[in-house]
């Protein structure tokens, strides 16, 4: 049983602010689920250092990672040789800069982590199933379960965390 679950989205490539809200959460493995809801890339300048420290944190107890609706853009667009370019027009342009001036084996290693992320997971709580949702929809889920109220939605360029203490 976890004494906590906390979700964090919408990244975006924003490393301090990744870092500062990292550290303000203050996950601890043994105890706490800690769900990434996928939007690492794009807008940002450091997606690329977002991505490492996901990969480098990827099979750590209890974190779970979700792809994103930018890292499914981002796998269409190189599956597609580039034809499919909303994915540059969505933030990516800066992603895509980032990954070219790395060598071609970064380049794979990082398209390969993004396409290794699941789009949902499930989850029980007490042995009941408690969430079987994709992205997004385990956040406000998990905050209408705890809190009662609706979750409000957030603007471009922000990121987005939510704790529930499980009772």
């Amino acid at each position: 049983m976890y004494e906590r679950i906390l979700a964090i989205g919408d990244i975006h490539g924003q490393w301090d602010r990744f870092m500062s809200l990292y550290a303000q959460i203050d996950f601890h493995p043994e105890r706490d689920l800690l769900v990434f809801l996928g939007d690492y890339i794009d807008r940002g300048r450091k997606s690329l250092y977002v991505l490492d420290w996901m990969y480098e944190h990827r099979n750590e107890k209890n974190i779970i990672m979700l792809r994103g609706n930018h890292e499914q853009m981002m796998i269409n667009y190189y599956e597609s040789n580039g034809t499919r370019d909303i994915w540059l027009w969505n933030g990516g342009d800066v992603t895509r800069r980032a990954l070219m001036k790395q060598s071609d084996e970064v380049q794979k290693k990082c398209l390969d982590f993004v396409k290794s992320l699941p789009l949902q997971f499930q989850i029980s709580v007490g042995g009941k199933n408690f969430f079987s949702a994709t992205q997004a929809l385990i956040l406000t889920s998990l905050w209408m379960s705890k809190t009662k109220t609706p979750c409000s939605g957030y603007g471009r360029n922000t990121m987005s965390s939510i704790q529930a203490k499980i009772s």
